[in-house]
């Protein structure tokens, strides 16, 4: 998805809206997203971030290739002020672990923001859809407090590409159980397992890429 300006508008407000500025942040990327064409923790620790970590299958640009799939491990725990989630959970299979993970990795009173796509957009693009029910029901279940809501409907982002964009605060230490996870509505589930994973790992440019590294090592 690339952060764009819009998606750094709604970042930043998030942040002014709890009185927080990037200086001395520590921050989570899941995925391994791209600023003005350079790898986004480049841009966060020139805005001054304490620490940046990004979390990918891919592993570029310095990426942990973990599966969000599964538990991140135990050490990422609590570790980190903001964790932001910009076009990545739609492409992880297990949603449960997806949204579990960023909550467990966020410090108590520290920020979870999501920028995803709305059901019913971006067609082919991912397995998973997000709605305003999803937003609303999430937070209830998890006790998030809901910072910033807004549906992205302007620019590259107008129909039929909307994108569901929000903001939570942690206010609870444990996350919801996956029973009572099934039961959040609003996620529309495609059941499209070719858009998850590292799904871009058979491209022909990912192969060229490999075949280039093979020959300059």
């Amino acid at each position: 998805m690339g952060i764009s300006a819009p998606l750094m508008q709604f970042e930043r407000e998030s942040l002014e809206q709890c009185d927080l500025d990037y200086p001395g942040l520590r921050w989570c990327e899941l995925g391994n997203q791209r600023i003005d064409r350079q790898p986004a923790k480049d841009a966060y620790l020139a805005k001054g971030v304490d620490a940046h970590v990004a979390i990918d299958l891919n592993g570029k640009d310095g990426a942990l290739p973990l599966n969000l799939d599964d538990p991140v491990p135990f050490l990422f725990r609590d570790q980190f002020d903001v964790v932001s989630n910009y076009g990545t959970t739609e492409h992880v299979n297990d949603q449960y672990h997806a949204f579990k993970n960023a909550h467990d990795m966020c410090k108590m009173n520290g920020l979870i923001i999501n920028i995803v796509p709305r059901e019913g957009h971006w067609p082919g693009h991912c397995r998973y859809f997000y709605t305003q029910a999803f937003v609303d029901s999430l937070q209830d279940a998890c006790g998030y407090e809901l910072v910033l809501n807004r549906i992205l409907d302007q620019g590259r982002y107008q129909a039929p590409k909307n994108l569901v964009a929000f903001t939570y605060r942690k206010r609870r230490e444990d996350f919801i159980s996956p029973e009572e996870f099934a039961s959040v509505d609003g996620l529309a589930d495609t059941g499209d397992t070719s858009r998850t994973g590292d799904y871009n790992r058979g491209t022909l440019k990912n192969r060229l890429r490999a075949a280039w590294a093979a020959l300059t090592e």
